[in-house]
């Protein structure tokens, strides 16, 4: 997920570019929250991001799987060597 200043303008670029809207969250007459898709691939943006000029942003990342026990469990320093739910 993205966070950004202005979830709206950030969806109207993401549709303009191609992806499509999959589901808002509108608050008061706001759009907080939104999901896009471009062919199997989901972005999500939600509101609370501030304007910067650096390199690096705040981002959260989810990873979505039909089946997590046919994923591999991870190995070596610092694995859980289990799965967390």
């Amino acid at each position: 997920m993205i966070h950004v200043p202005d979830v709206r303008a950030t969806m109207e670029w993401y549709t303009s570019i191609g992806f499509k809207l999959v589901r808002q969250n509108e608050e008061d007459g706001e759009i907080n929250w939104a999901k896009l898709s471009f062919g199997n691939s989901e972005v999500m943006v939600d509101a609370g991001g501030k304007v910067s000029t650096e390199q690096r942003r705040e981002v959260d990342l989810y990873i979505l799987t039909d089946n997590v026990d046919d994923l591999p469990t991870p190995q070596g320093p610092g694995s859980s060597r289990g799965r967390a739910l």
